[in-house]
């Protein structure tokens, strides 16, 4: 009997929240870019830290013309972040306070509850944690926890692995065939850990691309992934190889 031996790994990023863009983009409450301000929850606008950099300053503002997001990029490509990226609440008060160096942790991350209160001050030297305080909403030191917690299969990594062991079925035809190979699956942890926007990334075949697919689309409910202590919808990539043995 053909069996065989999948290698999985995950990869995590958070929900990106907007696109690219010279001009005022307008976008519902979801993240979804609308046409009109009168749909739009929020708009964002784009422009160079300065004349002489190419660094960009992506701003996002509430409706009420109040600050919602300011983020510096190095470059066009929105994808290495880099200076202090703050976020407001939709009062006005600052939610978050993170610097990055090269799209990583370098500095402080700083977060308040929404009454003001310093909630968490955590340094990072080159992405590593150095120390960190964490707080209640009184002002009471608490026990400290992570400010990124990803979302996890009931079960670890390992119970992840055993899932697809057991659910994936080889096609035969690719069995027949001889192909082997890696498929390359993206996915949605919804913050209540459901799993949702299944898609493939890269595959070898169609009879392994769509079983690949299936069985993500089938797997249970996650730990949802955690930023400061509140759920989010994060992405995942699993590669998955297929090989049997003869």
């Amino acid at each position: 009997m053909k069996t065989i031996r999948l290698f999985v790994t995950m990869g995590f990023f958070l929900i990106p929240l907007i696109a690219f863009a010279q001009d005022t983009i307008y976008f519902n409450a979801t993240g979804e870019k609308v046409e009109t301000k009168l749909k739009a929850a929020y708009y964002q606008t784009l422009v160079k830290e300065n004349g002489n950099s190419n660094k960009l300053l992506e701003r996002q503002y509430y409706m009420s013309g109040l600050q919602k997001k300011e983020t510096c990029y190095l470059d066009s490509n929105k994808k290495k972040k880099d200076g202090t990226q703050k976020i407001w609440y939709f009062n006005g008060q600052l939610k978050s306070s993170v610097d990055y160096v090269d799209n990583k942790y370098h500095g402080t991350i700083l977060t308040y509850w929404e009454n003001g209160q310093l909630k968490r001050k955590d340094t990072f030297v080159n992405n590593k944690f150095v120390s960190g305080e964490c707080y209640n909403a009184e002002g009471s030191s608490i026990k400290h926890f992570d400010y990124i917690i990803l979302p996890t299969f009931r079960g670890g990594d390992n119970g992840l692995i055993q899932y697809l062991r057991k659910t994936i079925i080889y096609p035969r035809d690719a069995v027949a065939r001889g192909i082997e190979g890696m498929v390359l699956v993206d996915f949605m942890v919804l913050k209540d850990g459901t799993i949702s926007n299944v898609a493939l990334k890269s595959g070898i075949s169609p009879e392994l691309d769509l079983e690949a697919i299936r069985v993500v689309k089938s797997m249970p409910k996650w730990s949802p992934g955690m930023e400061d202590g509140e759920p989010v919808d994060c992405w995942f990539t699993i590669p998955i190889m297929y090989k049997y043995k003869r």
